[in-house]
């Protein structure tokens, strides 16, 4: 059902026309039996596969590949979308001229299959990938989506109230249940729901951001205490978008993943887990089960000793999302590590490289773009497919 929901989704695309694009000022002409879009109109546009293009990515990629690439494509070009809703456009033609800079432009020749072209009149189009553009969008916005003062986040009966938007039954205040916030910086917060109604004690911690107007749900932690242990399991989410959730929505994030206790007087150690709960490695403490249970949510940069990793590739994935959603400390915090065990891997450079630059450590991120062009060059890989936004943020 996922492969026919794409395949109906790019279609969309690939045929739609946006309100007020290329009505009257972009006119197309036919030159050598070829449709050619003629843009005179300063704007943003975009293009996608067409039903010839997909069938051809499929063959030389593969249909599993194939779909992957576009599903992160679309959830990129949705977030674009939300941000500049009519003021995006749909080019109508893989064969693009723009009159007033005399500039032919063939989509077929470049290396994205969805991409953004950005053209103001007077100068040449500037294409970016949507990922690319989705990152600068986020960096321009970012003060609007930063967290103005603490009175923007706080509770009020059953609902969380997050820069003056209300998110209705996530509070439960009940004799064997409630709820707790803690705000952590300018951009984050923290939900814990503490159960108790049996002999085993239990608390989930709910980790939140806040970027671009949005609140994403980054993690959550299930801690268990009972005579028989302790238990920590940290689940990290992809791109999870508080929208209208209930806390019944959230109460089974995580909830059939099962391991042993260990003895309550033993240091901590916590599970980490990605998405789609396959375990990514181990978090230890310099406290005990006990401590980490009662102090929960625990001041980890405090406490953590070190971290074991099980899946190097699964945790880069899980520090990129971290770092989408705006909690970028904690991904730095992972990508150090990998790099520590692996000071070769190009993607987590670059990786961290953004993180840092989200988190206005704009040295850092200078230094790490510079060692990930480098890694590039002398690891013989196509230089060509640095994204756009490392050059500007070098200069």
């Amino acid at each position: 059902m996922k492969y026919i929901y794409i395949i109906i989704h790019l279609s969309i695309l690939s045929t739609f026309t946006s309100c007020k694009g290329q009505e009257k000022e972009n006119a197309n002409i036919i030159t050598n039996s070829r449709v050619q879009a003629t843009i005179t109109k300063s704007g943003v546009y975009y293009y996608t596969p067409g039903l010839k293009e997909i069938d051809s990515l499929k063959k030389v990629m593969g249909e599993k590949n194939f779909y992957v690439i576009a599903d992160d494509n679309n959830a990129y070009f949705s977030e674009i979308s939300q941000k500049l809703g009519n003021n995006l456009i749909k080019l109508k033609s893989r064969n693009v001229y723009f009159e007033n800079e005399n500039f032919n432009l063939n989509i077929n020749s470049l290396k994205n299959n969805w991409g953004i072209v950005k053209y103001i009149k007077g100068n040449k189009p500037v294409i970016y990938s949507f990922i690319d553009y989705n990152l600068l969008l986020n960096d321009r916005s970012e003060k609007v989506g930063s967290l103005k003062n603490n009175d923007l986040i706080r509770i009020e009966n059953t609902s969380l109230f997050v820069n003056q938007k209300e998110y209705k039954g996530l509070i439960i205040n009940k004799m064997s249940l409630t709820t707790s916030l803690e705000k952590v910086d300018k951009r984050s917060f923290v939900l814990t729901y503490e159960y108790n109604g049996s002999s085993t004690k239990m608390k989930q911690v709910y980790s939140f951001t806040c970027k671009n107007d949005a609140v994403y749900l980054t993690s959550k932690e299930i801690l268990k205490y009972s005579k028989e242990g302790f238990l920590s399991n940290k689940v990290y989410l992809k791109n999870y978008k508080l929208i209208n959730q209930l806390y019944s929505d959230l109460e089974g994030i995580g909830s059939s993943l099962h391991d042993s206790f260990t003895k309550n007087k033993s240091f901590a150690f916590t599970n980490l887990y990605d998405s789609f709960y396959k375990k990514i490695g181990i978090l230890n403490f310099t406290v005990t089960n006990d401590d980490k249970f009662i102090e929960a949510p625990l001041n980890e940069d405090k406490h953590i000793q070190d971290i074991k990793i099980i899946d190097t590739d699964k945790l880069n994935d899980v520090a990129y999302y971290l770092e989408q959603s705006g909690a970028y400390k904690e991904s730095i915090f992972f990508l150090n590590k990998i790099i520590d065990d692996n000071p070769e891997r190009v993607v987590a450079w670059l990786n961290l490289a953004d993180a840092q630059w989200g988190d206005n450590r704009k040295k850092d991120a200078k230094l790490s773009y510079q060692k990930y062009i480098h890694l590039m060059e002398i690891q013989n890989k196509d230089i060509k497919k640095v994204p756009q936004r490392v050059y500007e943020r070098i200069k």
